[in-house]
């Protein structure tokens, strides 16, 4: 039996067989990927795939519970509607201060301010680089 060059090329290049090269990139895939990992060009043609339907689109209505807006605006210290919904009950986020003072004076204030006059030339020629 003969064994040639030819036989060990042939067999060398059958692992290109299944893959195909990104016109884009130069990037090789295998055949069934429909887009490049290097470059991410799409590797096939839409008009190929043909046809898809188009999902059918469901429309969500949502009960509104019906709030008079009038209840609020003669007397405001009427209660809210309560929904019917289960909502999660927040805390207050109101604080009662009991113990507090918006006087801000300081006790400080009272005394005058000793600002002493110095005879301190300032010399103006030094700049700050």
């Amino acid at each position: 039996m003969h064994y040639s060059w030819i036989d060990v090329m042939a067999d060398a290049l059958s692992k290109f067989d299944n893959l195909v090269q990104c016109p884009d990139c130069g990037c090789l895939t295998e055949n069934t990927v429909l887009r490049c990992p290097e470059c991410g060009l799409f590797h096939y043609n839409l008009e190929e795939l043909g046809e898809r339907e188009t999902p059918t689109i469901e429309q969500i209505v949502v009960e509104k519970p019906e709030l008079n807006p009038a209840l609020y605006s003669l007397n405001p210290n009427s209660p809210l509607p309560i929904s019917d919904l289960e909502e999660e009950e927040h805390p207050d986020p109101t604080i009662i201060w009991s113990d507090s003072n918006n006087d801000f004076v300081f006790e400080s204030d009272d005394r005058p301010l000793n600002i002493e006059n110095t005879d301190c030339p300032i010399d103006r020629s030094d700049k700050d680089e």
